[in-house]
C-alpha cells in the first residue's frame, strides 16, 4: 500500500512540473522577443545565446538567408498555434459583408405580455 500511495504521489508530482513546464514555455513564447532585447541593450550575450539554444535546434545561414528549425518543445508549439490560426473555410471573399439578419421582420401584432399564456389551462373567474 505504501508503495502504490509513493508511485501516486510521484505520478502527481511529475504531471505537476509537466503542467508548470507547459505554462512556462507558453510564457517564454510570448516574451521572447523582448527578453532577447532586453539581453541585448544589457549585453548579456550568454542570456542570448542560451534563448538561441532554446528556441532553435538548427540555424542555418546560406547566401545570406537565414532558414531554422525549432527545438522540439518549440516546434509543438508552432505546430499548435499554425492549426489554430488556419482557417478552415477556403472562400473569404465576401464574408464579412454578409448580412446576418432576417431579411423581413416578424409579425408583432400576436405579440402579448411574456407572463401572459397564449391559451391558459385555467379559465377567467
Amino acid at each position: 500500500k505504501d508503495e502504490l500511495t509513493e508511485t501516486i504521489k510521484r505520478h502527481s508530482t511529475a504531471s505537476t512540473g509537466y503542467i508548470n513546464f507547459g505554462i512556462n514555455l507558453y510564457e517564454l513564447s510570448q516574451r521572447a522577443k523582448d527578453i532577447y532585447l532586453t539581453a541585448k541593450n544589457k549585453d548579456m550575450l550568454d542570456e542570448q545565446r542560451a534563448l538561441i539554444r532554446l528556441v532553435f535546434a538548427k540555424l542555418t545561414l546560406n547566401e545570406g538567408k537565414l532558414s531554422w528549425e525549432y527545438s522540439k518543445a518549440f516546434k509543438i508549439l508552432s505546430e499548435a498555434v499554425d492549426q489554430t490560426n488556419c482557417s478552415k473555410v477556403e472562400n473569404l471573399e465576401g464574408f464579412e459583408k454578409g448580412t446576418f439578419e432576417h431579411a423581413k421582420k416578424p409579425n408583432d401584432s400576436t405579440k402579448k405580455d411574456d407572463l401572459l399564456l397564449d391559451r391558459p389551462i385555467w379559465l377567467p373567474r
